[in-house]
């Protein structure tokens, strides 16, 4: 199987009379509601917003440059000429499941100055409170962004997302599509809607965009999503940053994601038995796993478990698979059972990928030099220092020719 349904979160219910694409990006923005939780923004009246300061935007910093390379920016300038913004990103994430975009940007070593997410499914807020709680800022149900409340948080940097993908994969047969509201596919439209309107409300402030979705999807989805977005997607797929195979279409501004489409002819640098937990005996019995969705069978190959332990077939550990994915091993930790963690993984962005697609921002906001340091105690290790930094992956991934992980320098 390919394909199953990834983000469940901010599912509408079925009763709900959810929007149409005009209404979505029509809907009325009055003000913001007093139902917020007691760590987003406070403000209910203009009067009461906070004045930012003003960053550094393409209106403030022109790119002289007549002849635009295709590795641009919406504005036309690649980041390159874009000028640093001297300061941590301003991110909002949308159906952020379990911020694999705020583990990115810890491993690429960008400082976060704000991070602001919508998410309503509650596995999915436990792990992201546990290791984000104090940094982060829920925002709840996509439905309920109005400009008034988007306003309370710019400037914002950073939009990214991936809506759910159940209404839209052709694994579902009782899929709904993108335009009925008894579904979540209606959700894609929220995405632009609120995108749009944080152009409106962002101190002129350049935002750098990032949607995901599933390949595996009907033409007419991807020509519905490819006319709001204004930009054809590229396929990614993980296979060259991981031992596993999970293909996604990515749109977004940010320069560069052209050149990490996947080619036919690549070969994969990575081997699961890198992967595996060290001095445990186990043996990978494949080279890498096939599309893991939120149903256990998706870790079966040919009918067979794709480890063995001590000669004798065994499943994949979670905290193999938290490595697959880029996160640190023992992520999803958080008192739930291994069905309930790889639900949350099969629904969550590869943390590589994402590395990848971002690590163009870096010249533009003030590198960490101590990146990712808020997780690497969950390995096992305390960090005092840059240099006692864990690297946790494969050999294989530090020394392939031609080819370097997201972070290398």
């Amino acid at each position: 199987m390919d394909d199953t349904p990834c983000h469940n979160g901010n599912r509408p219910s079925k009763s709900a009379s959810d929007i149409s694409p005009s209404d979505a990006m029509d809907m009325d923005t009055a003000g913001c509601s007093n139902g917020q939780s007691e760590r987003t923004p406070k403000g209910c009246s203009v009067a009461q917003l906070r004045k930012r300061k003003r960053g550094n935007s393409m209106e403030d910093t022109p790119c002289q440059n007549d002849n635009k390379p295709s590795t641009s920016s919406e504005s036309g300038c690649p980041v390159a000429q874009l000028e640093k913004r001297n300061r941590g990103i301003r991110v909002l994430s949308l159906f952020d499941g379990i911020s694999s975009g705020f583990v990115a940007l810890q491993k690429l070593g960008i400082p976060v100055e704000a991070y602001y997410y919508s998410e309503i499914d509650e596995l999915g807020l436990r792990v992201a409170k546990k290791h984000f709680g104090d940094v982060s800022h829920s925002l709840g149900d996509i439905r309920s962004l109005t400009s008034m409340k988007l306003q309370c948080i710019t400037p914002i940097d950073l939009v990214m997302g991936g809506s759910p993908c159940n209404e839209l994969s052709r694994v579902n047969p009782y899929r709904l599509g993108l335009n009925d509201p008894r579904g979540s596919g209606a959700l894609f439209y929220h995405f632009v809607r609120v995108l749009k309107e944080l152009r409106e409300v962002n101190h002129g402030t350049e935002i750098f965009w990032l949607f995901e979705n599933v390949r595996n999807m009907n033409d007419s989805y991807l020509k519905e999503i490819n006319k709001y977005l204004g930009k054809e997607p590229v396929l990614i797929d993980s296979r060259m940053f991981t031992a596993m195979k999970r293909e996604r279409y990515f749109w977004s501004n940010i320069p560069g994601m052209e050149l990490l489409q996947k080619n036919p002819q690549d070969s994969h640098p990575f081997q699961l038995q890198e992967f595996l937990e060290k001095h445990q005996n186990r043996k990978a019995k494949f080279s890498m796993l096939n599309t893991v969705t939120t149903q256990p069978n998706s870790l079966i190959i040919n009918g067979s478990s794709p480890v063995l332990m001590n000669g004798q077939p065994d499943r994949m550990w979670m905290t193999e698979l938290e490595a697959l994915f880029g996160f640190p091993r023992s992520y999803t930790d958080v008192g739930l059972n291994d069905q309930q963690r790889q639900a949350l993984l099969g629904r969550a962005w590869c943390v590589h990928v994402i590395e990848a697609i971002l690590k163009p921002l870096v010249p533009l906001f003030q590198k960490n030099e101590r990146p990712f340091l808020r997780c690497l105690p969950l390995l096992g290790k305390k960090i005092d220092s840059p240099k006692d930094s864990v690297d946790e992956r494969p050999e294989s991934s530090k020394n392939a020719p031609g080819l370097q992980r997201p972070g290398d320098q």
